[in-house]
């Protein structure tokens, strides 16, 4: 269903921006992330590689879901440069968004050349790290770089502009990644001598859980079983010592 909605939309989209003619001497490179956060803009570098006088772009985006996506329509770019720079917002839900881009090169007086091509990327929900950051210092302190870390590998950074005198900034890392289901690490580091986090060091760790945690319910019912099974016995041990000895003529 996906793969027939995909081929439609790519055939409409051909047909309906230019006829379609031999694409020799051209070709395209998508240059961005491909796995990104809900909700996310990213930058993308396109390369319409050939030599021709005009080069053109048409970009259109498809998915199951485009909620929150822009641009939703197609769009058109023209340039005698072969590089063009394209932002896009990517849906609020995760999802698989295909980049199609169709490159057209023009040569004054002859045919165009046509490239189609596309970039798939992966939307996923990001994961927000929040950390507070100190200033006990009477000076503004400028261009703060914090460095994030996943269970000690490299995740990313955040740059705060500036941290006024003697305040306090929550700083917030939007991690986008595969990470598997279980307990993980992050680890913050600040570039500066001066300033901390609300632990007081340079350095700020906690430990997260990703993924719906263990099902412990099972044990409730156990532990109740064992209660009951409990009662039970003790109940009939307690009636049988109450229950009066048989006369000695009746034995």
């Amino acid at each position: 269903m996906k793969i027939s909605r995909i081929l439609t939309a790519l055939i409409l989209f051909s047909l309906l921006i230019l006829p379609l003619s031999e694409a020799r001497g051209i070709s395209t490179t998508i240059e961005g992330p491909t796995i990104v956060g809900t909700g996310e803009t990213c930058h993308y570098k396109i390369y319409v590689n050939g030599y021709f006088d005009e080069y053109q772009i048409h970009v259109l985006l498809a998915g199951e879901n485009l909620t929150g996506a822009s641009p939703i329509n197609e769009t058109f770019n023209s340039s005698a440069n072969n590089v063009f720079n394209v932002n896009i917002t990517f849906p609020t839900v995760p999802g698989t968004v295909y980049i199609y881009v169709q490159s057209v090169g023009i040569v004054n007086g002859s045919q165009p050349s046509i490239n189609i091509t596309y970039l798939q990327v992966k939307v996923i929900k990001s994961i927000p790290f929040i950390v507070k950051i100190k200033n006990p210092t009477p000076y503004t302190i400028k261009d703060v770089n914090v460095t994030f870390y996943i269970d000690g590998t490299l995740a990313g950074n955040v740059t705060v502009p500036s941290i006024s005198p003697n305040s306090t900034v929550n700083v917030t890392y939007n991690y986008v990644g595969i990470i598997s289901n279980g307990t993980h690490t992050m680890t913050a580091i600040i570039n500066s001598n001066v300033l901390e986090f609300s632990n007081g060091s340079r350095s700020y760790t906690i430990q997260f859980y990703y993924g719906s945690p263990p099902d412990y319910t099972w044990v409730w019912y156990v532990i109740a079983f064992i209660v009951i099974i409990s009662i039970f016995f003790y109940y009939t041990f307690s009636q049988s010592k109450k229950r009066p000895a048989l006369p000695k003529w009746k034995r």
